[in-house]
C-alpha cells in the first residue's frame, strides 16, 4: 500500500471524492445537529453499549462504518498533505462541511488537512466550528489557531 510521497498520491481523485462523500453523508449526525455520542472512557462500557443499541443509525454505532470513516479522514489528510492541488473549490467546501463530524478524531484530522491546504476560505467555518466544539479541547485549540492564522492572512 502506498503511504508516502507526492508522486504516489497523484491521480485517483475518485478516492478523494469517495472519502469526502462518505463523511458528508453523515452530516445529519454532526455537531451542528446533535450531541456527540458518549465516550465509553467517561460513561463506562454499559452506558456506551446501551447508547449504541438505542442509536443503530448513528455513524459511530457500527465499528465497521466507524473504521471506514476513519480511513476516509486519513485519505483526505494524506491528499491535503501530498497533493493539495487536488482540492478544488468544491472539494474544499465539502471539507468545510465535514469539519463538524461527530467523531473527534476525524475532526482533528480534517482540521490538520485544512492547515496543510492553507485554506484561508475556511475562516468563517473555523469560527463557527470553534463555537460548536465542546467535546475535544485539542480540536478547538487547533481551530482557533488556524482561524487566527488565516484571518491575519499569514498562511
Amino acid at each position: 500500500e502506498i503511504t508516502e510521497g507526492r508522486a504516489a498520491w497523484r491521480g485517483h481523485e475518485d478516492k478523494l471524492d469517495t472519502a469526502l462523500a462518505l463523511l458528508s453523508d453523515d452530516e445529519p449526525y454532526s455537531l451542528r445537529h446533535c450531541e456527540p455520542p458518549p465516550l465509553w472512557t467517561v460513561v463506562g462500557n454499559e452506558v456506551a453499549a446501551a447508547w449504541r443499541a438505542a442509536n443503530p443509525q448513528h455513524p459511530m454505532s457500527d465499528d465497521k462504518r466507524a473504521s471506514a470513516r476513519r480511513r476516509a479522514a486519513n485519505e483526505i489528510l494524506a491528499r491535503a498533505r501530498f497533493v493539495p492541488e487536488a482540492f478544488t473549490k468544491a472539494r474544499q467546501e465539502y471539507l468545510h462541511r465535514c469539519l463538524t463530524d461527530c467523531d473527534a478524531g476525524i475532526r482533528y484530522d480534517l482540521l490538520r488537512a485544512v492547515g496543510f491546504l492553507n485554506d484561508g476560505g475556511a475562516v468563517a467555518t473555523l469560527e463557527d466550528y470553534a463555537r460548536l466544539e465542546t467535546e475535544a479541547p485539542d480540536c478547538k485549540a487547533m481551530a482557533i489557531a488556524l482561524f487566527g492564522r488565516f484571518s491575519r492572512g499569514n498562511s
